[in-house]
């Protein structure tokens, strides 16, 4: 899941970076309607000032919605490395549990050996 994770925010962060481009090639076109001057400096000038501002809006939110999914990713790490940790202690559990068992296998073997070294010894 972390490299589609990766992937999102490199796909946001390009879409952010065209986006800033595009505002910024907005403005460079405005500059040139101006100098231009007349009919170019009324009618482009305000299309592209408008063209600007929907721009900029579209960052707006595309900015919102990166904040958004920086939380969701920060949620998703916490709630990953908690589950990972639980695996983790039901995993040492389990060993632990086994190696306790393994003991008192062990221990029981070791008693009957002793008594039937016993049994041998007194007969």
């Amino acid at each position: 899941m972390s490299d589609e994770i990766y992937r999102l925010f490199a796909i946001l962060d390009k879409l952010r970076l065209t986006l800033r481009n595009s505002i910024n090639m907005a403005e460079e076109a405005s500059g040139y309607a101006d100098k231009i001057g007349g009919e170019f400096q009324q009618e482009l000038g305000t299309d592209l000032d408008d063209i600007q501002e929907s721009l900029q809006g579209l960052l707006d939110e595309l900015d919102e919605s990166i904040e958004e999914a920086n939380t969701l990713r920060d949620d998703f790490e916490s709630m990953e490395t908690s589950l990972r940790a639980g695996l983790d202690d039901e995993e040492e559990y389990k060993v632990e549990s086994e190696r306790i068992q393994e003991e008192i296998i062990r221990e029981k073997e070791e008693e009957k050996q002793d008594s039937d070294y016993y049994k041998e010894s007194s007969a």
